[in-house]
């Protein structure tokens, strides 16, 4: 059984096809993550551009929020729900009270409780009032002061070679499943 699984190895070793298809794979995997090689800290002269926070990464110069400024979205989310059911629903300030009362106490995710106000009250869109996905502008300093924190918990190679795998599994799943 040996000698015909080393029979089968050379075959498939001598054919030529076998390396061309290797180096097409390392190709397309070096074109995907060619960006990722000029990645490190941000220059000082560098100007942050405007960019959707949603899309911005660290190398644009946005940072995810941290879960203090996370609270006060959510607490200005709440106190504009307040005015909002107060001043277009028409509701006392007493039931509009409880009614942030309620979500705050709640284990409700955003989503939740945007259904649950557009069920009860018929209020749309609720979940714009939360929204803190994406990330922030920050100045180089901070952009700077964040990738080093991140760095000192695993090395750049670290990061680097999760986005090659992730790059990898892609590849194998689209062209192969």
């Amino acid at each position: 059984m040996l000698t015909i699984l080393q029979q089968e190895l050379k075959r498939y070793l001598r054919n030529p096809i076998l390396y061309i298809g290797i180096i097409i794979v390392f190709i397309v995997m070096y074109q995907n993550i060619k960006p990722y090689f000029n990645y490190g800290y941000l220059n000082e002269n560098k100007t942050i551009r405007e960019k959707n926070p949603s899309d911005a990464d660290v190398a644009d110069g946005y940072i995810p929020y941290t879960s203090q400024e996370k609270k006060e979205i959510m607490e200005q989310g709440f106190l504009a729900l307040k005015t909002s059911l107060v001043q277009v629903f028409s509701m006392s300030e007493g039931k509009a009270d409880d009614v942030v009362k309620y979500l705050k106490n709640s284990n409700m995710t955003i989503k939740e409780m945007s259904d649950y106000l557009n069920d009860k009250y018929g209020y749309k869109n609720g979940e714009l009032l939360f929204t803190c996905d994406g990330a922030k502008k920050s100045t180089v300093e901070d952009t700077n002061k964040y990738i080093s924190d991140k760095l000192k918990k695993n090395t750049y190679s670290y990061y680097f070679s999760l986005c090659g795998i992730d790059c990898i599994n892609l590849y194998v799943y689209i062209n192969y499943i």
